[in-house]
């Protein structure tokens, strides 16, 4: 879900070269990505979260999914595109929980600062002011978020994971639209009201994101399973 710049949230008119696929690949792209987490360890039927090496090696994954996910881009009948980057933010709250969540989303942002192109429009220090960098730090408590509220529920039902999934949703926008709003009107000088930000996220963004959040859920209390945390049990 990597947020334009041109007012419009959810993506970005990428420098790198964008993956354009058909449907159909999209979703094996898909399937792919998620079957790597189940089995980076071998084909254990569980993934046991205890270990340094274990956490280190999951969250190099999810860094990793979501650096790729940037580039792999739906596109919307006279729309635009969007992309699926969120949901693998959301997912990395659900599976990992709060604190390792947050740290593979962390490692992703730190990782394009550095320089290296995982960004929807590249990397390096300057992207810090860019009007979408918000969404990035939106997204690193994004997964601190659906981790934390996933953690505190104790219920096995899919509620747990729309609730948490849209109290990430809600952080990753109020952070992103705040953002965009003082880079825009204090660094850019363009005048941008607030409420304006917030209408030029339809018909598109909000609802593209609302629909990744149901998504998130769906496949987070499905995979969860297979997830052991230390004092956590999402079975």
């Amino acid at each position: 879900m990597q947020k334009k710049d041109n007012n419009s949230s959810v993506i970005h008119k990428n420098k790198c070269k964008p993956i354009k696929i058909k449907r159909l690949t999209q979703i094996k792209v898909i399937i792919i990505l998620l079957s790597i987490n189940l089995k980076y360890l071998g084909g254990l039927k569980m993934i046991e979260l205890k270990n340094k090496t274990s956490k280190i090696v999951i969250c190099g994954l999810f860094a990793a999914m979501i650096s790729v996910s940037a580039f792999i881009q739906i596109p919307i009948p006279n729309l635009d595109y969007f992309t699926l980057q969120f949901l693998f933010v959301l997912l990395a709250g659900m599976l990992l929980g709060s604190k390792l969540g947050g740290i593979s989303v962390l490692v992703y942002v730190i990782t394009g600062l550095m320089g290296f192109p995982v960004f929807a429009a590249g990397g390096g220090l300057t992207y810090i002011l860019r009007p979408s960098f918000g969404y990035l730090i939106g997204f690193i408590l994004c997964a601190f978020v659906t981790g934390f509220v996933c953690e505190k529920i104790k219920s096995k039902k899919i509620s747990k994971y729309l609730i948490a999934a849209f109290c990430g949703f809600l952080v990753t926008y109020a952070i992103g639209l705040t953002y965009k709003y003082f880079i825009l009107n204090f660094y850019m000088g363009t005048k941008m009201p607030l409420v304006a930000l917030l209408l030029s996220c339809f018909p598109l963004d909000i609802p593209g994101d609302i629909v990744l959040c149901i998504v998130a859920s769906l496949v987070g209390s499905k995979l969860s399973k297979y997830v052991k945390r230390e004092n956590v049990n999402y079975a």
